[in-house]
């Protein structure tokens, strides 16, 4: 009886840190998503009007680029109208 109690502790221990596996790299799995958006956006900028955008805003406004400023905080450094832009995002702290 001892053992069976211990193996379904086991169980349920493996359980739970496959499931909190799944949820990291679920997460890291939609901030790549985020980005890879934000890229899209500013590249066809620069296909359409010859220069990056000054920034996030430009893209919300002009490219229907949604962000999720609840969930990250966007870092959008622009260096040149001809040179992309450094992008990265950081998830908010819970």
């Amino acid at each position: 009886m001892f053992f069976f109690i211990v193996a379904v502790i086991a169980i349920l221990i493996a359980i739970w840190w496959l499931a909190g596996s799944l949820d990291s790299s679920n997460d890291e799995e939609q901030m790549k998503v985020a980005k890879e958006a934000i890229v899209r956006a500013t590249v066809q900028c620069y296909s359409l009007e010859g220069r990056y955008p000054p920034g996030l805003d430009y893209l919300e406004e002009n490219y229907g680029l949604a962000l999720d400023r609840e969930k990250y905080v966007y870092y959008y450094q622009v260096i040149a109208e001809n040179i992309m832009p450094n992008v990265r995002l950081f998830p908010l702290g819970e």
